[in-house]
C-alpha cells in the first residue's frame, strides 16, 4: 500500500518520490519508486498576425505593436526594442524592431520586423506663386530683384523635412531693353524636387 508521497520542485524541474509498504502475510517490506521530469513548457503569441516587414514614407512609420505571449504555466513579460539604421538622409532609414520573452522553464520566443522608412515625396506649393511682368517702363539698373529664396520657400510644405530654396538669374540687355529670368529650385532635405519655379522680367 502507498504510504507516502513526497512531490518536490517546480513545473520545469521536479521529482516525486512513492513510498509503498509491501507484505505478504509473514514479511513487510518498504520501497520507494522515484520519477523524475523536465517540464516541457508550450509558447505562443496570443496574436494570429504579427507585424510584418513594410516599407513606409517617413510620415506614416507605424507605432510599435503591443505582443503578448503566454505559456503552458502562465502568461510572460515581452521585451521590446528597437534599433534604427540610418540611410542616405535624415528621413530614409531603417527599423528594426524585436519583440522577445523568456519562459519559465528557459524556452525564448523572438520575433523581428524590418521596416524601411522613406522619403520619396517632394514639397507640394500650397501657396500662390507670384507672377513676373513684361512692358516694364524701367531703366537697366532698376530692374526688379524678384522674390527672394524665403519668400518661395514659405509657399512649399514637405511631408518631413524642411524645403529649400536655391535663387538663380542674372539680368540681360541695357536701358533700351532688357529682361531677366529668376530660376528657384526646390527641394527637401532628401533631395526630392519639386518642379522649379521661373518668374520673368522685361521692359526698357
Amino acid at each position: 500500500s502507498l504510504i507516502n508521497t513526497d512531490i518536490t520542485g517546480t513545473e520545469c524541474d521536479w521529482s516525486a518520490v512513492f513510498t509503498f509498504n509491501v507484505t505478504n502475510g509473514c514479511n513487510e517490506v518498504t520501497c520507494q519508486v522515484t520519477y523524475t521530469g523536465v517540464g516541457d513548457e508550450a509558447m505562443a503569441w496570443d496574436q494570429i498576425d504579427l507585424p510584418q516587414d513594410e516599407t513606409v514614407e517617413c510620415d506614416e512609420v507605424p507605432s510599435p505593436a503591443i505582443l503578448t505571449v503566454t505559456t503552458s504555466t502562465g502568461s510572460i513579460p515581452v521585451e521590446y526594442s528597437e534599433e534604427r539604421t540610418d540611410g542616405s538622409c535624415e528621413y530614409n532609414y531603417i527599423l528594426t524592431r524585436t519583440w522577445s520573452a523568456s519562459g519559465n522553464c528557459g524556452g525564448t520566443l523572438t520575433h523581428t520586423q524590418v521596416i524601411t522608412v522613406q522619403d520619396v515625396t517632394a514639397p507640394v506649393l500650397t501657396g500662390i506663386l507670384p507672377q513676373g511682368e513684361t512692358g516694364m517702363n524701367l531703366c537697366f539698373a532698376d530692374i526688379p530683384e524678384g522674390p527672394d529664396a524665403d519668400e518661395i520657400k514659405v509657399l512649399f510644405t514637405d511631408n518631413c523635412g524642411e524645403v529649400l530654396v536655391t535663387k538663380s538669374g542674372t539680368p540681360q540687355g541695357n536701358n533700351g531693353g532688357w529682361s531677366v529670368t529668376y530660376v528657384y529650385d526646390i527641394i527637401d532635405e532628401c533631395g526630392n524636387a519639386a518642379d522649379p519655379v521661373s518668374i520673368t522680367y522685361t521692359g526698357g
